[in-house]
C-alpha cells in the first residue's frame, strides 16, 4: 500500500490515475482512504477516474458515509463535487444516509445533497423533493423545483402547480420553468394573476402559450417589445385551436406600432431561435407594410414556404402590393417578389398576368429570368415555347433545369405544340439534354430518330438523356439501339444504357441477361438490378452464380432476389459465404426467417465481428427454439474476444432463457 500511496501523490497526472484504476483490484476497505485522496485530486481527469472506481465497488455503509462526508465538507470544492458524482451512483444506500442527516446540514450543503437524492433514480427522491419546497431557504426551494422539473410524475406536477403564486417569486419562477419543461397546462387564473409581473419574464408568457386560452393573446402580444421569446408563446397558443388562433390573429392586427417594430427587428436577426416565430406573426398581422421585410427573407429556404403559405391567406391585397413593387426592385429582389406571385396567385389570376411573367423571361438577371421560368410553368401557354426552348439552352444549370421542367409542363397542357416545335430542331449542345427531358413526356414512337444526332453528341449527359427518352417512347423498338450505348467510352452512359432496358421492360430481359454475361463492375450490378425488375425465367440461376462476386454485384443480386420475389433456397449458402462482411449482414436482414437457425449459428465462427455481432442479434430472437443454438452460443461464448460480441451473446442467452 505504501507504493500505492507514493503513485497516487505522484507529480504525474497519468500516474496517478493509473494508479487509481488499480485501486480497484483491491477490498474496498483497504482502498477507500487512498480513494478519498484521489476524489479531492487537483486534475479532473483523476477525480473523473475514481469516480468510476467507486461506481464499480461494492456500496458498502462507511464508503457512502465518508462520501458523505466529503460532500458537505466546504473546503474543497472538486471533492465535493466528485463526491456527489460517486454518491449518484449508489443508490438506496446513499439516498438513505442522505436522508438521515438532511436536518444536520446548512442550506448550501442540503442543496448538493438534494441534488445528489434527485438524480439517484431512488423511487423515494420525489417525495423527498416535494417536503423541501417548503424549506426555509430560498436557494433549497428552487434548486428542489428545478430537480422536480427533471424527474416529473403527477405528483411533482400538482407539487410544481402549488408553488405558482405570488408568496415566493423565485420558487414561482422555478416551478414555470419546470412545468413548461413538463408541458403541463397550469390554470388560467393563476397565470392572470402573475401575468404583469416582469421578473417571471419569458416562462409565464410560454406557460400563457400553453394555456389555450384566447384572453391570453393580447397579454402575451403586450410583451413582445421587452421579451423576443414571447413570439414562440404566440405560436403556441395560435395552433391550440380555432379560436385561439383567431384571438392571436385579432391582438396582432390591433398591436400598437411599438410591437411591430419589435416583430421587424427579431425578423431581422439571423438564425436566432425567434426568429421563424416572428415571420409567422408578421404573416399573422396582415401588414402591407411588413411586405418588404418578408420579401428579403424569401431566399431563406426555412421561411420560403411560411411566407407563401401566409401570402396566399392574405389574398388581393398581398398581390396587388407585390405587383406594385416589380418596377421599384431589380436583381435578387425582384426575382423573389416575381417568385412570390407565381406561388401565391391561383390559375386563374395567374393566367391573367402571364404577359407580366413573359416579359421577365427576357431579363439579363439570371434569377429574375429563372424566377419568370417558375411562373411561366404553372401558368404559362404554347406562345412562351420559342423562349424556353432558348433558355433551356443556358450554360447557367439553374436557368437550364427550370426551363426545361417549365417546357414540361407547358407540354402538359399543350403537348402537340411543344412536340411540333422541338421535332423542328437538332438536338445538340446542352439545351439538347431539357429537350430529350421533355420529349420523354410528349414525344411518339415515330419521334425516336429526332434522337438519333443525340447518340453520336460528345455531351456524356446528353447522351444519358437520350438513352432514357428512347426508352420512354420506343419502347421496344429501342432494345438494339440502347443496348449498342452499353460500349460507350463514359461509364455514365453504360450505366443510363442499363438503366434505360430496364425501363423498357420484359422486352429487353434477352438483352439484359446476355448483356451481364460479359459486363463487368458497376455496369453489370446496374444489369443485375435490371434484370430485378423486368424478370426472366433464368433468373434464379443467374441470381445464384452471382452471389459470390464482387460486393456491388452480389448486392444488386440480393435485391434483383427481393424484388422478383424468389424463394432463398439455397441460394442462403452462396450469399452467407461471401467474403464481404457487409453483404453477409445484408444478407441476413433480407433472407429473414427463410434462413435457418443452424446456418446463422454458423456464422457465429465468422472472421469479421460485426458479423458475429448480426448473427448472435438474430439468434436472441424467439423464434430459433432448437436447444442446439443454446449450446452453440454458449460454445462462442468462451472463444469470443470482442467485447461487444460476448456481450451479445450473453444477452442472447438470456433472452433464450426467458431471463428479462
Amino acid at each position: 500500500m505504501k507504493e500505492m500511496a507514493r503513485r497516487i501523490a505522484d507529480s504525474s497526472p497519468e500516474v496517478r490515475r493509473r494508479a487509481v484504476r488499480e485501486l480497484a483490484t483491491l477490498p474496498v476497505n483497504d482502498s477507500i482512504d487512498l480513494i478519498l485522496v484521489a476524489l479531492a485530486d487537483d486534475d479532473w481527469r483523476v477525480r473523473k477516474e475514481t469516480v468510476s472506481v467507486l461506481s464499480d465497488m461494492p456500496c458498502e455503509s462507511d464508503v457512502v458515509g465518508q462520501l458523505v462526508t466529503a460532500l458537505v465538507q466546504n473546503d474543497n470544492v472538486g471533492l465535493r463535487n466528485a463526491a456527489a458524482e460517486a454518491l449518484g451512483t449508489m443508490g438506496a444506500d446513499a439516498v438513505t444516509m442522505l436522508s438521515d442527516r438532511m436536518g444536520s446540514l446548512g442550506a448550501q450543503d442540503r442543496k448538493i445533497a438534494l441534488e445528489v437524492i434527485g438524480r439517484s433514480g431512488d423511487p423515494r427522491s420525489r417525495g423527498m423533493l416535494i417536503s423541501h419546497l417548503k424549506d426555509p431557504d430560498a436557494n433549497v426551494r428552487v434548486c428542489t423545483a428545478e430537480l422536480l422539473g427533471e424527474q416529473g410524475g403527477g405528483e411533482a406536477l400538482d407539487a410544481l402547480m402549488e408553488c405558482v403564486d405570488k408568496s415566493d417569486y423565485l420558487l414561482t419562477l422555478a416551478a414555470l420553468q419546470s412545468l413548461n419543461k413538463l408541458g403541463a397546462r397550469i390554470p388560467w387564473q393563476k397565470l392572470e394573476d402573475l401575468s404583469d409581473d416582469p421578473i417571471l419574464g419569458s416562462e409565464i408568457l410560454f406557460a400563457m402559450g400553453r394555456s389555450a386560452q384566447p384572453a391570453a393573446a393580447s397579454i402575451i402580444v403586450k410583451n413582445v417589445p421587452d421579451e423576443p421569446a414571447a413570439v414562440r408563446s404566440l405560436e403556441l397558443l395560435h395552433g391550440a385551436s380555432p379560436e385561439t388562433a383567431e384571438a392571436v390573429e385579432q391582438a396582432l392586427k390591433n398591436a400598437d406600432e411599438a410591437v411591430h417594430e419589435a416583430l421587424g427587428a427579431i425578423v431581422s436577426q439571423e438564425e436566432t431561435i425567434d426568429q421563424r416565430a416572428a415571420v409567422r406573426c408578421l404573416m399573422w398581422s396582415r401588414r402591407i407594410e411588413s411586405l418588404p421585410l418578408l420579401v428579403g427573407l424569401v431566399s431563406d429556404e426555412t421561411m420560403h414556404r411560411v411566407i407563401v403559405e401566409g401570402l396566399s391567406d392574405w389574398g388581393y391585397p398581398a398581390f396587388a402590393a407585390l405587383e406594385e413593387m416589380l418596377p421599384t426592385l431589380d436583381g435578387r429582389p425582384l426575382a423573389s417578389v416575381v417568385g412570390l406571385l407565381a406561388r401565391t396567385l391561383d390559375e386563374e389570376q395567374g393566367k391573367s398576368k402571364a404577359a407580366l411573367f413573359t416579359a421577365y423571361l427576357h431579363s439579363s438577371n439570371i434569377a429574375v429570368a429563372t424566377a419568370a421560368v417558375g411562373a411561366i410553368a404553372r401558368f404559362g401557354n404554347e406562345g412562351m415555347i420559342p423562349r424556353l426552348i432558348e433558355l433551356s439552352g443556358f450554360e447557367d444549370q439553374r436557368v437550364r433545369r427550370a426551363a426545361g421542367h417549365a417546357l414540361v409542363q407547358v407540354g402538359c397542357r399543350a403537348p402537340d405544340a411543344v412536340r411540333d416545335r422541338l421535332l423542328q430542331m437538332e438536338i445538340t449542345g446542352l439545351g439538347g439534354i431539357e429537350l430529350c427531358r421533355v420529349l420523354e413526356v410528349v414525344g411518339r414512337p415515330e419521334d425516336a430518330s429526332a434522337l438519333a444526332g443525340a447518340l453520336n453528341s460528345p455531351i456524356p449527359e446528353l447522351r444519358r438523356a437520350s438513352l432514357s427518352s428512347l426508352a420512354a417512347i420506343a419502347g421496344s423498338a429501342a432494345v438494339d439501339t440502347i443496348s449498342l450505348a452499353m460500349t460507350d467510352e463514359d461509364m455514365g452512359v453504360r450505366m443510363a444504357a442499363a438503366f434505360a432496358l430496364a425501363r423498357i421492360g420484359p422486352a429487353a430481359a434477352e438483352t439484359i441477361v446476355s448483356a451481364i454475361h460479359t459486363a463487368q463492375g458497376p455496369l453489370k450490378a446496374a444489369l443485375v438490378r435490371a434484370l430485378g425488375r423486368v424478370g426472366h425465367i433464368e433468373a434464379p440461376a443467374i441470381l445464384k452464380g452471382l452471389c459470390r462476386e464482387s460486393s456491388e454485384v452480389a448486392m444488386a443480386a440480393l435485391e434483383a432476389m427481393r424484388n422478383l420475389g424468389i424463394a432463398p433456397g439455397e441460394l442462403q449458402y452462396e450469399i452467407l459465404n461471401h467474403d464481404d462482411s457487409e453483404v453477409v449482414k445484408k444478407a441476413l436482414s433480407f433472407l429473414g426467417s427463410a434462413i435457418s437457425g443452424q446456418r446463422i449459428a454458423g456464422l457465429l465462427k465468422h472472421p469479421a465481428w460485426d458479423v458475429r455481432l448480426a448473427a448472435v442479434d438474430r439468434l436472441s430472437c424467439g423464434d430459433y427454439g432448437d436447444p442446439e443454438i443454446s449450446v452453440e452460443l454458449e460454445a462462442r461464448l468462451l472463444d469470443e474476444r470482442d467485447d461487444l460480441v460476448r456481450a451479445s451473446i450473453e444477452h442472447a442467452l438470456g433472452e433464450r432463457k426467458g431471463v428479462k
